[in-house]
């Protein structure tokens, strides 16, 4: 068995399909600073979604997310005149800030120059928020560039218990009914959710291949302290162990790192981990059955918002 990254591999553009998604928007004047920019306008250009040809990308057996019932989800991807092309998932921490795993922006460094990577590519890191389904642009959908991004100083590998990034938007996140911010843990305990049930969310392909432009989610139940096969192995205590113990198996797969664990504590959504790794077989396919691996959030939250404060 090989541990994996949850990520989408950014390919050349070539080798992509592009597909249209249905409405026709754009977004003018991205660079200025007025809010309002960051809503898409309807009726003028093309807004297309490039998307990898192979089978990567997936929540296995998921189930569609209720339509605005995460706001705090957006997708993190690349966006240029050729469309947009999506990477990880990540979550709003704030107007200015979201959260993702470090994997997923590893190859643009804490020296990302937002003008100079697209004079050299033609793209932006860019956040799509208010979206649940990435074929149904509606008006409260922003698109909205990153303008810094701040690694976790002791992240290396993916297998790095600090698997964690901050990123700064270029313009602010406007909050409307479809985009809020997610809560941090009450407490940096992180064993405050061994055995409980939580939910982690994605966009990708599902079990049969197919590409699901719908947001999916999985429950899983954090298995830490309760682990009698010895699956999490030495990683239970860098990461959440996560297990769906129903009959239904789900599980995330490739395309869903940078997404959130949560969890509803008196009827607000909290952030305890972030996807960062899991397990397939010697034919490549993910191993549902087996755990996978998240970030916790509780231990780096206060380095988390000490970033929030400097960028």
């Amino acid at each position: 068995m090989t541990f994996f990254l949850f990520f989408i591999f950014v390919a050349p553009i070539k080798s992509l399909e592009v597909l249209n998604i249905k409405e026709n928007i754009t977004q003018t004047n991205i660079t200025n600073s007025n809010k309002t920019n960051n809503y898409l306008n309807y009726n003028k250009t093309l807004f297309d979604l490039i998307l990898p040809n192979n089978d990567e990308g997936k929540i296995i057996n998921g189930i569609p997310a209720i339509s605005g019932g995460y706001p705090f989800m957006v997708s993190l991807g690349l966006y240029g005149s050729a469309g947009y092309r999506p990477l990880c998932g990540a979550s709003i921490l704030s107007n200015q800030f979201v959260l993702t795993a470090a994997h997923c922006v590893k190859n643009f460094t804490n020296n990302y120059n937002m003008s100079s990577y697209f004079n050299k590519t033609g793209f932006r890191l860019t956040i799509l928020s208010g979206i649940d389904n990435l074929s149904k642009v509606l008006p409260q959908t922003q698109i909205i560039y990153i303008r810094k991004v701040s690694i976790h100083p002791n992240f290396t590998q993916v297998t790095d218990a600090s698997d964690m990034a901050i990123l700064k938007t270029n313009t602010a996140i406007l909050y409307n009914n479809r985009t809020q911010p997610i809560k941090f843990p009450a407490s940096s305990t992180v064993s405050a959710v061994y055995g409980k049930r939580l939910t982690t969310l994605g966009w990708g392909m599902t079990q049969t291949g197919s590409i699901s432009m719908a947001l999916l989610t999985a429950n899983m139940t954090v298995i830490n302290n309760n682990d009698p096969l010895g699956q999490c192995g030495t990683y239970k205590t860098k990461f959440y162990c996560m297990k769906d113990l129903t009959t239904v198996q789900s599980n995330a797969c490739f395309g869903d790192s940078g997404g959130p664990l949560v969890l509803k504590v008196n009827g607000s959504w909290v952030q305890y981990g972030i996807i960062s790794f899991g397990t397939i077989g010697s034919n490549g396919i993910c191993i549902n059955t087996l755990p996978t691996f998240f970030t916790m959030v509780p231990t780096f939250m206060n380095w988390a918002k000490n970033q929030m404060t400097i960028l």
